[in-house]
């Protein structure tokens, strides 16, 4: 399905909001139709060409169903594995995956790197920023897209995710 004004949409390193407007931009004597973002999970508003839609990623949030199954199974118990030998390795597929902007990889990254981190508290050794923020922005990204899917605010977003996940969220 084709996007368009009142799409509700998921936009990688944005997050999750609505096609609020199409408008035409003249730049350096070029007429091009751009999009105008909204997002629920930032005051940010952007605009972006229509035609580079596809290679940025944008696409439709996907469904309240498929968001409730995704939810489910990060709920329940992972089975640990051990850290990855290559830890500049691992944080490379990390960032792969979270450029995707696919809400399955965000539930990937929330599981990969939340082993990592439980093993690393359980040998006390110390957490790497870029695990905690990986599983953090993962998380926002995916109560943002819960949040829009369902026509929630942030906050009641926060709520449902932590009911379903039991995974404590802070924004």
């Amino acid at each position: 399905m084709p996007l368009e004004v009142n799409s509700k949409i998921f936009y990688p390193s944005h997050g999750a909001g609505w096609i609020v407007k199409k408008k035409s931009i003249e730049f350096c004597g070029e007429k091009k139709d751009y999009f105008e973002f909204k997002f629920v999970n930032s005051p940010l508003t952007i605009s972006t060409p229509i035609d580079k839609l596809d290679t940025l990623g944008v696409r439709e949030v996907i469904s309240s169903e498929k968001m409730h199954q995704l939810l489910l199974k990060l709920g329940e118990t992972v089975k640990k594995t051990k850290d990855q030998k290559d830890y500049n390795k691992f944080i490379e597929e990390m960032k792969e995956l979270d450029n995707t902007g696919n809400a399955a990889n965000f539930v990937e990254i929330i599981i990969k790197c939340g082993c990592v981190r439980d093993n690393r508290l359980e040998d006390k050794r110390i957490i790497p920023v870029n695990i905690t923020k990986s599983i953090k922005n993962s998380i926002i990204y995916l109560v943002a897209e819960l949040a829009v899917i369902k026509d929630l605010t942030m906050e009641e977003a926060v709520k449902e995710f932590e009911e379903i996940t039991k995974i404590k969220v802070d924004l």
